[in-house]
């Protein structure tokens, strides 16, 4: 695979914009109304009575017996069409809310690609998968990405790559057959493991084959601060002359984000940036605050100022939760899930049980379960209350018949098809959420003097790794 450029294109919009600012603006002023949508966590929607408290007069004919269809809700997770006979303001919403989404197929030319990128198949995917200790979905991801680390770490002269979030090593391990790395991670037990499995590696190496991997393990609570600090370390360690490509592989929360990004763009020593991120639930988010997370550019920070617009843990989380694309046979059991957990925790409150976090803000109580036999989650509701109840050695106050009484009252006699109609939407929200933490980096890096080009671009097959997005940056 031969790459012409870094890059071709340095960002898709969807149809209806022509830049990125008019994107982040509409975006904010469209998620702002919708707080009580996507702030309330998936487990309280029913708590909180999300349906009668919150949720529109006019939307609700669509969780009626009449007018209820599950395959109607499967297909619009999907991505799938709107069906035509519900009201004209949710119709709206879920249209605007696509119009808003950054497109996530991937296109080959966009990364200046004479020829497409290599298709994962099974018998390619079987012996590399024994080979690098890799299940499918990270070995699509770590070919792809170090393909594309390479190539930019080519053009850009680097000498040395900082893998940021390093874990195992998948991708420290592939990059270091042709630059020297450091990999960074706070975990002494991922960077012991990454270190046997390095070992591992070299001792499939043919006997002639010479090469060892040049890589050097720092264990740390990486900050920008300390990242700053690695990187004149290097820089300290050579003679002044090393170009240092920062990269990092689904990079979680603030690492992505304020830690990977500003110090490519303060340090004078950091000549490149690829990050694929991911975990928006871990960012930091304080409105007008420059040192966290999200927002990082200026016009995004000055959006949500104006549109008091929060999304807090639960609303970040709800970017990470797109299932456009899936499979039907993914997306029922994430919905019923969702439906049956939800049900499960207003039971609970409703029957004054303590969760196993009583001291906790009520907001950020949860009732500790863990995994059920697989039967709990493929029955009925009623089957996962009993099994859960049991778990929780709560059988003799709630038992099958009391639950069965329970359910069939109150807010509980149509919450399965209120619920689905409620998640479902809800999970409309989530690519745009994604859509604005995304485009504010890309502004950031944009907005920046020394930052000569940035892209951000599909990467990965959505299907099967849903954060699929890499972001790139090249200084001057």
């Amino acid at each position: 695979m031969r790459i012409t450029s870094m890059t071709r294109q340095n960002l898709r919009l969807p149809p209806a914009f022509s830049n990125v600012e008019s994107l982040v603006d509409h975006a904010v002023r469209f998620l702002a109304p919708y707080e009580w949508l996507f702030s309330a966590h998936a487990y309280d929607v029913l708590t909180q009575d999300v349906f009668r408290n919150h949720w529109p007069e006019e939307w609700r004919p669509i969780a009626e017996p009449t007018s209820f269809n599950l395959d109607n809700l499967v297909a619009l997770v999907q991505g799938g069409p709107i069906p035509k006979h519900w009201p004209d303001s949710l119709q709206q919403f879920i249209s605007t809310a696509r119009s808003l989404t950054l497109p996530r197929n991937v296109d080959s030319s966009d990364f200046g690609l004479e020829t497409p990128f290599p298709q994962d198949t099974e018998d390619e995917e079987s012996e590399a998968l024994r080979l690098a200790e890799m299940n499918r979905k990270k070995f699509h991801e770590v070919r792809r990405f170090a393909d594309i680390v390479l190539a930019q770490a080519r053009a850009s002269g680097i000498t040395k790559i900082v893998d940021v979030g390093a874990g195992q090593g998948y991708l420290t391990h592939r990059l270091a057959a042709h630059y020297p790395c450091v990999a960074l991670d706070h975990s002494e037990t991922q960077a012991a493991g990454s270190k046997a499995r390095n070992d591992r590696l070299g001792r499939r190496r043919p006997a002639a084959d010479d090469a060892r991997p040049n890589i050097a393990y720092k264990v740390l609570e990486v900050n920008e601060s300390a990242l700053l600090d690695v990187i004149n370390d290097i820089a300290a360690e050579g003679d002044g002359s090393d170009k240092l490509m920062l990269v990092g592989l689904h990079a979680c929360g603030d690492l992505s984000a304020s830690v990977m990004l500003k110090s490519f763009v303060s340090s004078g020593y950091v000549q490149s940036l690829a990050v694929v991120p991911c975990c928006y639930n871990l960012l930091t988010e304080a409105n007008g605050d420059e040192s966290a997370g999200f927002p990082l550019s200026s016009l995004v920070r000055r959006l949500v100022r104006e549109q008091n617009l929060r999304f807090g843990h639960t609303g970040r989380n709800l970017g990470c939760q797109t299932y456009a694309g899936f499979e039907r046979a993914e997306v029922v059991p994430v919905l019923s899930g969702l439906v049956k957990r939800c049900v499960l925790d207003s039971i609970l409150t409703d029957a004054g049980v303590e969760s196993s976090e009583g001291g906790a803000p009520a907001a950020r109580r949860k009732f500790r379960l863990g995994r059920l036999d697989p039967q709990a989650y493929s029955g009925t509701i009623l089957d996962y209350l009993t099994a859960a109840t049991k778990r929780m050695k709560l059988e003799d106050r709630l038992g099958a018949e009391a639950l069965s009484t329970m359910l069939g009252a109150g807010k509980y006699r149509n919450c399965e098809r209120e619920l689905l109609s409620v998640f479902a939407v809800r999970n409309i929200l989530s690519q745009v959420i994604e859509t604005l933490l995304l485009a504010d980096r890309y502004l950031f890096l944009q907005a920046e003097g020394s930052v000569s080009s940035c892209a951000l671009l599909n990467l990965f097959d959505a299907t099967k790794s849903p954060r699929n997005m890499v972001l790139m940056g090249t200084k001057r």
